[in-house]
């Protein structure tokens, strides 16, 4: 993750093999911030999702 003034990224794989993966988030804002974790199956677009 890589904070930009008061933009935050997030750097992640395109894809995962499939199985039980682990996911960890850490906050290092002082300020709290959320997440949405979706899952997209297929080749539907990002507006779709």
């Amino acid at each position: 993750m890589k904070l930009e003034g008061k933009r935050i990224t997030l750097a992640a794989p395109r894809t995962v093999e499939a199985g039980p993966v682990t996911l960890r988030l850490a906050n290092s804002s002082a300020a709290p911030i959320g997440v949405e974790i979706i899952r997209v199956d297929g080749d539907q677009t990002a507006a779709q999702a």
